[in-house]
């Protein structure tokens, strides 16, 4: 079970993308908050990521220049290096897992990034019904491709669920697959699933804050357990892109008002680590 689960990582980048919405939509619309310039946005997203962004790439950066030295050849070399550093990779699924493959899902955040300012206002002057509505569209929107893409998959059922050799061979070439997996278009709907979020969760009534909502998070984060135990439950290219969405929006918005999390957060030693 406990080798299932870490096999099921992944996953935590559709709850990072949610997530991501959510608590910029909170810092920048919440008590307190600061007015959305986009110049300023983008400058203050830049010096948070970038520096460390830079540091992943320079530690793998024996590695990636092994490979042109092994096969890939100086040019190919050459045009990863610029997208990479760009922070473009993810729109070419063929060049997402160059360099430092994890970084593909920033080359995703940073294309959030640019959208935010443009669309955090309009889904906030929605109504909390159609806030509600349009992360159910979001969520029918997030996995249609993938569904699609099982159906009419050039590959067998088997090698969709047990992600073999054959499935990475096919991520790594850039085909279908990849472009649902790594481009930012297919990835958007858990980002804007993740403000429409955010405003609910601004626009709530003050007596939400229940234990009502610590059984929420403990449910919500049971039934992720136990469905992420159970093995090749369902395609890899479904379970990527967005099928646990409504899950991830339940423990995002209820552990946010959960005061029994509020007080284990409030631990000086976890203060500290997240200052750090």
């Amino acid at each position: 079970v406990v080798k299932d689960l870490a096999g099921t990582g992944y996953v935590a980048v559709s709850l990072f993308f949610v997530l991501s919405g959510f608590i910029l939509t909170y810092a920048y619309c919440g008590p307190g908050a600061p007015r959305v310039a986009p110049r300023a946005f983008y400058a203050d997203r830049f010096a948070r990521i970038y520096p460390v962004y830079a540091l992943s790439l320079l530690l793998a950066a024996p590695f990636f220049l092994a490979g042109a030295l092994h096969g890939r050849g100086i040019a190919r070399t050459a045009v990863e290096a610029g997208a990479v550093a760009t922070l473009v990779q993810a729109h070419v699924p063929s060049l997402a897992l160059s360099w430092n493959p994890p970084a593909w899902s920033l080359s995703v955040e940073f294309f959030f990034y640019f959208l935010f300012p443009f669309l955090l206002g309009p889904i906030g002057r929605l109504s909390r019904a159609r806030q509600a509505v349009l992360i159910a569209s979001l969520f029918a929107l997030s996995i249609a491709p993938s569904l699609i893409y099982c159906i009419v998959n050039p590959m067998p059922f088997a090698a969709l669920t047990a992600i073999d050799h054959t499935y990475w061979q096919a991520l790594e070439s850039g085909g279908w697959v990849a472009v649902l997996n790594f481009n930012p278009l297919f990835r958007l709907p858990e980002f804007v699933s993740g403000i429409a979020l955010g405003w609910l969760f601004l626009s709530r009534r003050t007596d939400s804050r229940n234990h009502g909502l610590d059984w929420a998070a403990g449910i919500s984060a049971a039934a992720l357990l136990v469905f992420l135990a159970v093995p090749n439950l369902l395609p890899y290219p479904v379970v990527h892109n967005g099928v646990l969405l409504p899950a991830w929006c339940v423990l995002i918005y209820s552990l946010a008002g959960s005061k029994l999390f509020e007080r284990l957060l409030s631990w000086k030693a976890l203060i500290v680590l997240g200052e750090a």
